[in-house]
Order: C-alpha cells, then structure tokens, then sequence
C-alpha cells in the first residue's frame, strides 16, 4: 500500500471515528441533544433550516441566527449585523476559495457561530462543546461542520482561516497538513488571488525571522512531510506553511499546485507535484529560491 493510500485509508477511518465521537460528545453534555440527522432525498436548505431550529434552542434568546445555505450563521451581536457579516465577509471569502480551489461544493450544513467576547466564547463551546477553547481565536470542529469563533480575537481573520478548513473539507480532506494550515493562514489576511495582499497580518513573522537568522528554520522537505503542525513547534510550523503558500501564489503556483496534488494517486506530500510543475528546477534551487524570498521578505 503506498504512502498516500495509507492516509486515505486513515482519514476514512478518522470520519467513520468522527462520526462515533460527534454523538459521544453531544450525549456527554447533558444541556444539549445531538443535532438533527439528514432524511432521505432531504435538500441541503431543508437541512440548514433544520439545523438551525436546532441550534437556536441550543443557543437559546442571546443569539440570532440566520440562513443562507449551505451557512447557518449564529452571533449575539445585533441581528442587522449578520446580513451584513455574511455579504462583506463569508460569502465572498467562500466564493473566491471555490473559484480558485475547492470544486466539490458543501453537501452538508455549515455552521459558523460567532461571539462577540471571550466570556460568550468560552460558555458556548463548554455548552455545546463540553470543551474549553483549545484556540483563543476561533476552531473547526470537523466532524460537525461547526466553527466557533471568538469575534474579539482577529475576528475576520479568524473566520477566514476556519472557513476555509470548512470548504477543504468537502474537496480535499486527505491535503497534507502544510497545505491545509498553510492556505488557511494565508486566507487570515484576505489573500485570495495574485495580487490580493489583504491586510498584512504580522503575528507570525517574528517566530519565522527568528528561526531564519538563527539557522533554525527546518527545510521544505521537513515541512511538505509534517503529518500535523500542532507540536511544541507549531508557532514555526504555521508561519513557515503560511509564507510558502503565499510564495506559491507569488509564483502563480499555487492553485495548479493544489489542484493537481488533489488529483494526485501517489504524491502525499506536494514535493514531487511541485517539480512537476517547474521540471527544471532541482528540489535544491526550491530550498535556496524560497530563503532567498524570506530573507527578502522578513528582513532583519
């Protein structure tokens, strides 16, 4: 069995594990019951709507929910600021990510809750959740399509990165974890296109100058080969994933990189997809290009 089809058999696991664990946690919280199950030949709108009858007896009067499938959108902020959240921010987040990326469209509900503080933030996922945070930001639970976001932390920045988990789901969930974390880091600042530079975001560069001039940063094969970036390296992880794929798009590679690995039978981490894409360039001249750009990026 190769290496590839070793991590679709895993992930096939995971979901069929996922889908086991999604109703343990919602039994072991006793204020909630188990979302809605999907009928036969049911629409994915009837579904939305469904789920969020659901949800907002979850939630209960705090929140506002709206519809607009396949996103049910919950916040505790005034009601008018929903649609408003929704046109300036989700849907063309979501649009340009499935213009340029994701080709499978969301067959299932999403949920986004947004709060407007942490003390909302931290007793909604304990109720829902029977979790605390495990990001001060916002996370994706997978297993339930469900994003929970914490709108005082990097708020729209936030809610891009967790989206576009969401999205990846449904068209690529066997991405090596660079790709997946990389591109969603990426989205944080609105970089959706070449030449779309967003709002520069400078949380992460300080971990990656650090590990440039001190000659710590790993090199390109370490990172296309992380099978996760949550260890005691993350920090570096994410932001050395992040400006990879924003040198990708400089280069124009990144969506034929991410569509050709999605089609991909043997490639499970990019490396070899990526010198297909530049034949002539030696995985060396990759390593020595990319610090050039960072050096020139990432001044000291």
């Amino acid at each position: 069995m190769t290496q590839l089809a070793r991590r679709i058999s895993v992930v096939a696991i995971l979901a069929l594990l996922a889908v086991v664990l999604a109703t343990a946690v919602w039994t072991h919280d006793r204020t909630s019951s188990p979302p809605p199950a999907p009928s036969p030949g049911e629409s994915l709108d009837r579904r939305c709507h469904r789920t969020a009858d659901w949800l907002r007896r979850q939630l209960g009067d705090s929140f506002h929910l709206l519809v607009r499938s396949p996103f049910i959108l919950a916040s505790d902020a005034r009601p008018e600021d929903l649609q408003g959240w929704y046109e300036t921010l989700i849907l063309p987040a979501a649009t340009a990510m499935s213009d340029r990326y994701f080709r499978t469209p969301p067959h299932e509900p999403i949920t986004v809750i947004r709060c407007s503080g942490e003390q909302e933030y931290r007793r909604t996922a304990e109720h829902l959740f029977s979790q605390s945070p495990p990001s001060p930001y916002g996370y994706y639970r997978p297993h339930l399509r469900t994003i929970l976001l914490n709108d005082q932390q990097r708020g729209a920045a936030a809610a891009r990165h967790e989206l576009t988990h969401a999205l990846m789901d449904f068209d690529f969930p066997a991405a090596p974890a660079w790709l997946r974390e990389g591109l969603a880091a990426l989205h944080e600042d609105g970089e959706l296109a070449v030449g779309d530079h967003g709002i520069p975001l400078d949380h992460r560069r300080p971990v990656l100058r650090r590990a440039l001039s001190s000659g710590q940063l790993p090199s390109l094969a370490a990172l296309l080969a992380l099978q996760t970036l949550h260890d005691e390296h993350e920090s570096l992880h994410y932001a050395h994933a992040q400006h990879f794929c924003r040198y990708l798009q400089q280069q124009t590679l990144l969506e034929p990189l991410y569509q050709r690995l999605r089609a991909a039978t043997t490639d499970c981490t990019g490396q070899d997809t990526l010198q297909q894409l530049v034949p002539d360039r030696t995985w060396s001249e990759w390593e020595a290009a990319f610090r050039r750009h960072l050096q020139r990026d990432l001044p000291p």
